[in-house]
């Protein structure tokens, strides 16, 4: 459902695209408003208003006034009782991280400058993805290879660098080669560092990256096939995924924005609590991110992205 909204404006046009946005929220809004005074409606949505209002992403990227991401916070709002709660709601939306598509290549470019600025000397950059499954082969005449295949948001961010590097402007001498893991093999190492291994570095590219444990796992996996990492590169990244990877010295770290966690803003309990009062029965300690992207992902908090249709960033489609 929500990625619906989010492309309908690449394939039918800005307008066509804004009209569809506004009848959705007026549909929400209708439903919102039903078996409510006036007065408490207009107080549900002015204190939602001005919670995504003091939020910078929500103002870059949409218009609060006529989104129906409005009237689904409202929706959720509306049915919270104690003022704790509410105060500890529009914390978290003020916090949430909202990044659409339009979003992405701005974000790229800035994580893009900081790796340039480490490796100014590098000719050669092979991205690789975070998330993938190995696979070893061997060819017809004996010799071992390994093939990556699975097809994630890494492999999107695969595509937007081959993008970014053949239509824009990136200044510098690097030369990208896109090694997409779903479409390509290589020859253990050798294919990844030519003759001077010093021209080239491998970075790993994602669009989010949350506790970090599937990126370590990546590092782990290349470097145990012969691949050296030099560095990851992700549009956003929570603290505690950005934390994990900065343990390992020789990993270099370049991101577009860091994403709040809903856990350094309220307590277990808190959160706990307040996912009850909204109808989540099995709370996910886990899974407390404050973010989405072209997709809502899978730790952010379940307040924002359970599979309902009232859901402000449901992550089934």
């Amino acid at each position: 459902m929500y990625n619906r909204f989010k492309y309908v404006e690449y394939f039918g046009g800005p307008n066509f695209g804004k009209k569809f946005l506004q009848k959705q929220a007026t549909k929400q809004k209708k439903k919102f408003s039903a078996g409510l005074s006036v007065q408490k409606t207009v107080n549900i949505e002015t204190d939602v208003l001005d919670a995504m209002k003091s939020n910078d992403f929500f103002n870059r990227y949409l218009d609060p006034n006529e989104s129906v991401f409005l009237s689904r916070l409202s929706m959720l709002y509306g049915k919270l009782d104690l003022d704790e709660q509410k105060a500890l709601f529009l914390n978290l939306v003020r916090a949430y991280v909202y990044l659409p598509p339009s979003a992405y290549e701005s974000l790229y470019n800035k994580a893009y400058a900081k790796v340039r600025k480490e490796f100014p000397n590098a000719k050669r950059i092979v991205w690789l993805p975070t998330t993938f499954q190995f696979f070893q082969k061997v060819s017809s005449n004996g010799e071992s290879f390994i093939t990556l295949n699975d097809t994630k948001s890494s492999d999107l961010m695969l595509y937007l660098t081959h993008g970014v590097f053949q239509y824009a402007h990136t200044g510098g001498n690097a030369q990208s080669i896109l090694k997409n893991a779903s479409i390509c093999s290589f020859n253990n190492s050798l294919g990844i560092r030519p003759k001077n291994p010093n021209d080239t570095i491998v970075m790993l590219i994602d669009d989010f990256i949350g506790s970090g444990q599937q990126c370590m796992k990546a590092i782990n996996k290349y470097e145990k096939n012969g691949i050296k990492v030099d560095g990851v590169m992700s549009l956003a990244i929570l603290e505690t995924g950005l934390n994990l990877l900065k343990k390992r010295p020789n990993i270099h770290v370049f991101v577009g924005c860091v994403a709040k966690d809903a856990s350094k803003i309220a307590s277990t309990d808190e959160l706990k609590n307040l996912s009850a009062s909204l109808g989540i029965s099995k709370f996910l300690p886990n899974s407390t991110a404050l973010i989405t992207m072209i997709r809502t992902p899978n730790n952010t908090l379940q307040i924002f992205r359970n599979k309902t249709k009232s859901a402000p960033f449901p992550r089934g489609i």
